[in-house]
């Protein structure tokens, strides 16, 4: 599946707003969705998927800052409360840029990524790769951490990767343009 924000556009019946309403910006092929103190999740839900966002963030993680993008529920992150059904998104909180997954025991696995000057104001790939026991996290195509599932049988050890079907989420929670060029999903087990 690849959501093109230049044919797609703030598709309604893809995407619920969750603060305010993503706009689009710019025109012809290079049309994005912008998102500017504002966020939205899709009706779609994946499970077991390779995911890309092509995304331009306008600054470097800054004090006060607050942008998500992957795949959890909304009302996960907005009732501090983690459902059973899990998530994987990367997560930018202030100076910290991570990447976080809460197994579907509520526990949360966070790895804090290196942000490079590379990434500010220019189109960046970001990709997870989502697989029934492990997760790989890619930035502009290369690996930057991994998560691999820990044997329920051993004592103590969590199960931690989530396995039921989580919608894509986008939020800036920032007064700037975090835009969208597209998301492509390659290689789903489920879209429901």
């Amino acid at each position: 599946m690849l959501y093109d924000s230049a044919i797609k556009g703030f598709d309604t019946n893809f995407w619920k707003a969750i603060v305010g309403t993503p706009t689009v910006t710019g025109s012809a092929n290079a049309q994005v969705l912008q998102f500017n103190v504002q966020s939205a999740a899709s009706y779609l839900l994946l499970g077991f998927a390779d995911v890309e966002f092509a995304l331009t963030i306008p600054t470097t993680p800054t004090a006060g800052h607050s942008r998500q993008f992957g795949l959890i529920s909304p009302a996960q992150l907005n009732a501090g409360a983690v459902f059973p059904d899990g998530g994987i998104y990367f997560d930018i909180t202030g100076t910290a840029f991570t990447i976080k997954v809460y197994d579907n025991a509520g526990a949360v696995h966070s790895k804090t990524l290196t942000w490079s000057a590379g990434y500010t104001n220019a189109l960046t790939l970001f990709r997870f790769r989502w697989e029934a026991d492990q997760i790989f996290v890619y930035i502009n195509g290369v690996i930057v951490a991994s998560f691999a599932h820990a044997d329920p049988n051993i004592a103590g050890g969590p199960v931690d990767i989530p396995f039921e079907e989580l919608p894509i989420y986008i939020n800036n929670g920032v007064a700037d343009n975090m835009t969208l060029s597209w998301i492509q999903v390659k290689r789903a087990a489920s879209f429901v």
